[in-house]
């Protein structure tokens, strides 16, 4: 197998490389983040060639998504082709959003040429890649989801005032990683939020803002019939990024959930091949896990999966090969640990809580979110102690795993930490 991944995680390099006679990787160039915050996976001594490369998704996130490529999109097209002659590459393996929609525009033209692409086809992605479309399946679906609305005039936006208390969630139908996302206090501010969004975006959404701390993802692979052949379900036990993401700082091996039955009906309704996060957000209010977002994709905490046994990356493979590998039953409460992360997280949520108590206390600011509070200094002290000190079986990132044997994605996961952290710091203490 000679693979090609779009946009490289060090867990799919790490599984991968036995398995692979070469792993090239793209390493996007284009966008001042990516010159800035380089890939860490793509510097690991597991890659045989890296290759500069634009990223083909402007023209999705700005709301532009249809079945015919722009001109940008279709230079990428035959520039991965040639890319795929010369380094004789027969699978690829898409890890971003824009790269999986216009793969799965583009898959005929691949196979022509002998390539795997490691998604499903255009009309199943793009429920996935539009987040209004992407709410609206699940409700088909019969899953928990929050209201909803894309307003077109000053009607929709009186009906929106009547149904919904702030505070609101502006967002982008198209973007990753919670870009574009905002969350507003008060109607006038709803308004011109919205308007600078629409600006930038098409078509953005407002959607009721579900309050509370507790989220729930789960890390699925279906077969090449679309059933579901594994789901990682961790509980987690430590949050970053409070508020606006509330991503996963650490976590304990799971694969049992109350919720898990109607994650699989839904994956299998969708006929998805492959890889993808479903996540969701408990409401404090009534204790349902309501539908985040679903990504089209194999998720950057895909050690979750691999860490635990289970080689998501390889069966995400046979799912379009039909190798005829197959899971192995993985190990349940393992607590998962990113170090270099933490390097970094620990301090900004320290600062985070000082922070939000002037706000709150000094300022007289009323906080966002009541659920969803910085915790006290001390508790926050003794949740990485205990994580990190505590008896319970551990396992940690494989860039933190590997750091002696492949340094430098460990030096750039520690950089790019710190990077991420002080572009986060005018969001914290809210």
């Amino acid at each position: 197998m000679r693979i090609l991944l779009t946009n490289a995680h060090y867990a799919v390099v790490d599984s991968l490389r036995p398995f692979a006679e070469h792993i090239a990787v793209l390493v996007q160039a284009n966008r001042s983040i990516d010159r800035l915050v380089p890939a860490a996976a793509a510097y690991s001594k597991h890659i045989d060639s890296r290759i500069k490369m634009f990223s083909p998704g402007n023209d999705w996130q700005s709301g532009r998504m249809n079945e015919g490529n722009t001109q940008r999109e279709e230079d990428y097209i035959t520039a991965l082709i040639d890319i795929c002659a010369r380094e004789r590459i027969n699978v690829i393996f898409p890890a971003s959003d824009p790269d999986v929609y216009v793969l799965s525009k583009n898959k005929s033209r691949f196979s022509e040429h002998g390539v795997a692409v490691l998604v499903p086809e255009f009309s199943t992605t793009k429920i996935l890649l539009d987040k209004y479309a992407t709410i609206r399946f699940a409700e088909e679906c019969g899953f928990p989801v929050p209201r909803t609305y894309m307003p077109k005039n000053a009607d929709d936006f009186a009906e929106i005032f009547t149904e919904l208390s702030p505070p609101y969630v502006v967002r982008p139908r198209q973007s990753q990683h919670a870009y574009g996302f905002e969350i507003v206090s008060t109607r006038d501010e709803l308004a011109d939020r919205y308007a600078a969004a629409s600006r930038e975006f098409e078509a953005p959404i407002i959607q009721e803002y579900v309050p509370g701390r507790e989220k729930q993802n789960f890390y699925a692979v279906a077969d090449a019939n679309g059933k579901v052949v594994h789901v990682s379900c961790p509980r987690i036990v430590r949050y970053r990024n409070r508020l606006f993401q509330n991503s996963s700082a650490s976590c304990v091996s799971s694969h049992s959930h109350p919720d898990l039955d109607k994650v699989i009906h839904m994956i299998e309704q969708l006929g998805w091949r492959g890889c993808l996060t479903v996540q969701t957000k408990i409401d404090s209010r009534d204790g349902v896990g309501k539908l985040m977002e679903i990504n089209p994709r194999i998720s950057a905490h895909a050690f979750y999966m691999t860490e635990a046994g289970v080689n998501a990356p390889l069966l995400a493979v046979d799912s379009w090969r039909k190798t005829g590998f197959k899971a192995e039953t993985p190990q349940e409460d393992v607590l998962f640990l990113e170090p270099f992360e933490d390097l970094f997280g620990l301090p900004f949520e320290l600062i985070d809580r000082i922070v939000f108590t002037l706000r709150t206390r000094l300022l007289n600011r009323a906080p966002i979110d009541t659920a969803n509070q910085p915790l006290p200094l001390l508790d926050t002290l003794r949740t990485y102690a205990s994580n990190y000190f505590g008896k319970q079986k551990k396992a940690v990132d494989p860039i933190s795993r590997n750091i002696f044997s492949d340094p430098v994605p460990a030096i750039l996961s520690l950089y790019a930490s710190g990077v991420y952290s002080l572009l986060r710091y005018p969001k914290i203490g809210r």
